[in-house]
């Protein structure tokens, strides 16, 4: 069984008018969220052994506090500009992409696409997944190019404010 974990970046900050973007940053609650929310997948024991992320700075800044969380060098962490701005197609299409050999990864991107994306595998209606809200599909394949919304499924729903509450 293969999960694959689409994370929206945590929380940004938008006092800095003067930057672009991309060049935007985590804001302090970004900061606090982002490990906590990785806590909770080794807790649950749905931790990815691969990290695919927009190269933008808050995604690439969250995927940086997960993989920390789960003993994973920064510089294992690829990057694709393609997720920086990316449509829902493009950011499952990503998928594709990733080396079978690991079973479960995550892709860290943007809204609208990482909402877009999970809703595509949900029988429920899902409007939108706050930052560093996580999205878990699973499948039975073996490669990760044979996903597609009707062989995987939502697992999890993962939300901040319902699973942070446990580490206050």
């Amino acid at each position: 069984m293969k999960h694959i974990l689409f994370v929206r970046h945590a929380k940004s900050d938008w006092s800095d008018g003067t930057l672009s973007d991309f060049d935007r940053p985590l804001n302090r609650r970004g900061k606090h969220d982002a490990p906590l929310m990785a806590k909770h997948l080794k807790k649950i024991g749905c931790v990815p052994t691969f990290i695919l992320s927009s190269p933008a700075k808050r995604a690439f800044s969250t995927a940086k506090l997960f993989a920390k969380e789960f003993g994973i060098d920064k510089s294992a962490i690829k990057t694709d500009e393609i997720l920086y701005e990316s449509f829902t197609a493009q950011l499952i299409g990503a998928v594709a992409q990733l080396p079978d050999d690991h079973d479960i990864a995550a892709i860290f991107s943007h809204n609208p696409a990482t909402t877009s994306a999970i809703a595509q595998f949900s029988d429920d209606y899902i409007g939108n997944v706050p930052t560093c809200g996580i999205g878990v599909i699973s499948f039975e394949g073996t490669e990760w190019a044979a996903l597609t919304p009707a062989n995987a499924k939502l697992s999890k729903l993962l939300i901040p404010k319902q699973v942070l509450d446990e580490y206050q």
